[in-house]
């Protein structure tokens, strides 16, 4: 899996979310710490590679 790859999957989650989160409510705090919270998962998930290692160890 590439950069791109993994970074578009990141941006497609972020996009449900924020689609999700404005349609419950029009809250723009609850879609700022969402956003974060996407952000700091992505990037400690790229920084640590926990998916890549999964997706390693089932394709075994």
């Amino acid at each position: 899996m590439n950069s791109k790859q993994f970074f578009g999957m990141y941006w497609a989650l972020y996009l449900i979310i924020m689609f999700v989160t404005f349609s419950n409510s029009k809250s723009f705090i609850q879609a700022g710490i969402i956003m974060v919270l996407v952000i700091f998962i992505s990037e400690v998930d790229h920084r640590y590679g926990f998916y890549k290692g999964s997706k390693k160890a089932k394709s075994k």
